[in-house]
C-alpha cells in the first residue's frame, strides 16, 4: 500500500520491456491507485469473510432441518407399523386367541390386501 500511494524519486512515466529487464521497475505510482487498490481489497476481503459465516449458519440450519425430518419419518414409520399390527389383527381376529409372542411370530413378513392398504394410507398426511 505504501509503495503505491507514494512516488519514489527518479521514477519515469514508462519503461519498456528492455528498460524493465535491464533497471527493473521504476515506473510512478499514482496516490490516488493506493488507495483504490486498498478500498477493493478491504471490501473483497469483507464480503469473503461474510460469504463464509453465512455459509457456516445456512448449513447449520439445514442439519438442523435433516436431524428433524429424520426423526419426523422415524415417529412415521413407528406409526404405521403399529396402524399395520393392528389393521392384521383385526383382518386376523382367529390369531386373537393365541399368546401375544404367537401372534407376532404370526405377523412377521405379512402381507394384507391393496384395499386394507389404502385404508391404513389414509390415517396418515402425505408423504408416507
Amino acid at each position: 500500500f505504501h509503495q503505491l500511494t507514494s512516488t519514489a524519486s527518479g521514477c519515469v512515466e514508462s519503461q519498456t520491456y528492455e528498460e524493465v529487464q535491464r533497471d527493473g521497475l521504476n515506473t510512478c505510482t499514482s496516490p490516488a491507485m493506493g488507495y483504490i487498490f486498498m478500498f477493493c481489497f478491504v471490501l473483497l476481503t469483507q464480503h469473503v469473510v461474510l460469504q463464509l459465516f453465512l455459509a457456516g449458519v445456512v448449513e447449520g440450519f439445514a442439519e438442523v432441518k435433516t436431524t428433524e425430518q429424520l426423526g419426523r419419518i422415524v415417529t412415521e414409520y413407528e406409526k404405521f407399523w403399529v396402524e399395520w399390527h393392528n389393521m392384521w389383527d383385526e383382518l386376523h381376529p382367529e390369531m386373537a386367541v393365541h399368546n401375544k409372542g404367537a401372534r407376532q411370530v404370526a405377523k412377521c413378513g405379512h402381507f394384507i390386501e391393496v384395499k386394507a392398504f389404502w385404508a391404513l394410507m389414509k390415517k396418515f398426511k402425505p408423504p408416507v
